[in-house]
């Protein structure tokens, strides 16, 4: 879990996690292509991706202020 590793300063496996969930969300993307999106599916997948990318430059800026 992200915020687990973030925790323990873990910030490779929180980066990892964090990139798993937006690899989730593509997949989804990917998955519904063929099919109409339903429009509250489609607004879940862009803002998860949008707190990913948000965690994922947290998690950067954390990482550079430990070295």
């Amino acid at each position: 879990d992200a915020v687990a590793a973030l925790d323990a300063g873990r910030f490779d496996a929180a980066a990892l996690q964090i990139g798993a969930g937006q690899s989730e969300v593509e997949l989804c993307k990917s998955g519904c292509e063929r099919v109409q999106l339903p429009e509250l599916l489609a607004a879940r997948n862009s803002a998860v991706d949008r707190l990913c990318n948000v965690a994922t430059d947290i998690t950067r800026v954390l990482q550079l202020k430990q070295h």
